[in-house]
């Protein structure tokens, strides 16, 4: 079973996305992957991906067994300023293994 149309497989900026919500280096992806803090877009404008339209971002940090986004806040793509909803800032955790897992499952349906 595919969700996925063949047309959008191989979308860089979607891959670069996934890449680095594993904590990847994506410096030399397209440049719309991570704001000019190195956080990452987890929820973004579902009409053009543009990050100027605003992003729900995190802070990955990728440490042992567990993967947190920390500090997720909303931002655009015109600055490192960031509005968070919630005092003190969200934080999520993970077990690595199945976030990673998670990841690159999808990872592969973009990519193939």
């Amino acid at each position: 079973m595919t969700f996925l149309d063949d047309d959008l497989r191989g979308d860089s900026f979607v891959i670069g996305s996934l890449r680095a919500l594993l904590g990847e280096d994506v410096s030399g992806v397209d440049p719309w992957v991570s704001f000019i803090d190195d956080r990452v877009a987890v929820l973004f404008c579902p009409q053009c991906g543009d990050l100027a339209c605003g992003a729900l971002t995190v802070d990955v940090h990728v440490d042992g067994e567990i993967v947190e986004w920390r500090d997720i806040g909303y931002q655009t793509g015109l600055g490192d300023e960031r509005v968070t909803s919630t005092t003190p800032p969200v934080t999520l955790r993970f077990d690595r293994a199945q976030y990673e897992a998670t990841v690159r499952t999808l990872l592969a349906v973009w990519s193939a």
